[in-house]
């Protein structure tokens, strides 16, 4: 996908509308990695298998056919966010869509906290 502008550092203050049934956005910001627009957030699940609180890294919006974060040679930025924080951990819920990755956290208040503080941790070594 080619961007018409340079990505952009910033606060994101919503959901895409197509996920706000989903989940509930607790922090998240915008940061240009491999020069490309991402989004580096913590959001609480309120339906599914697995209530609780996610950190997420997604491409755009993480709904992109064809994209992998996988692919260390178009995002080698991004891929390195996986290796450094957490190995391992990291996985990819659509497998028809895999411009995103997450790692999951429990329900309470101190699984808020941790993802809270692995996402800003990401977004300043990554800023």
């Amino acid at each position: 996908m080619i961007q018409s502008e340079k990505p952009i550092f910033g606060r994101i203050t919503n959901l895409k509308e197509s996920h706000n049934q989903k989940e509930e956005l607790i922090d998240g910001y915008c940061i240009p990695l491999d020069g490309e627009e991402f989004r580096v957030l913590v959001t609480k699940k309120l339906s599914g298998r697995e209530p609780g609180y996610q950190v997420k890294v997604t491409y755009h919006w993480g709904d992109d056919i064809g994209i992998s974060l996988d692919n260390a040679q178009l995002y080698p930025q991004a891929t390195s966010i996986f290796k450094r924080y957490r190995y391992g951990e990291w996985v990819t819920e659509d497998p028809t869509r895999r411009g995103c990755k997450s790692i999951n956290f429990g329900p309470e208040e101190k699984d808020k906290d941790a993802a809270l503080q692995l996402m800003n941790q990401i977004v300043k070594e990554n800023q």
